[in-house]
């Protein structure tokens, strides 16, 4: 039997094929969540405002990725949802 790669998020174990750690919880891999009118992957990439173009007013970018980096072609622009 070949073990599973686990890890720990806050005091909990994790297997990281199923799971990854988001503000010290731990979420299922496929977990979305809104960022204006895009979905993003929580555990992949992260939801950046934009203040300087007030209509495309965030960015998905991937995680790791600092939020004040320029945008880049693998960004997605997303729009305030009204």
């Amino acid at each position: 039997m070949l073990s599973q790669p686990h890890v720990t998020c806050g005091d909990m174990f994790h297997d990281l094929l199923q799971h990854c750690c988001c503000d010290d919880a731990v979420v299922p891999v496929g977990r979305i969540r809104k960022c204006g009118n895009c979905t993003f992957t929580v555990c992949f990439e992260q939801c950046c405002p934009q203040s300087l173009r007030p209509q495309e007013s965030f960015l998905v970018k991937l995680k790791g990725q600092s939020c004040s980096w320029a945008p880049s072609p693998d960004d997605r622009v997303c729009h305030s949802v009204s």
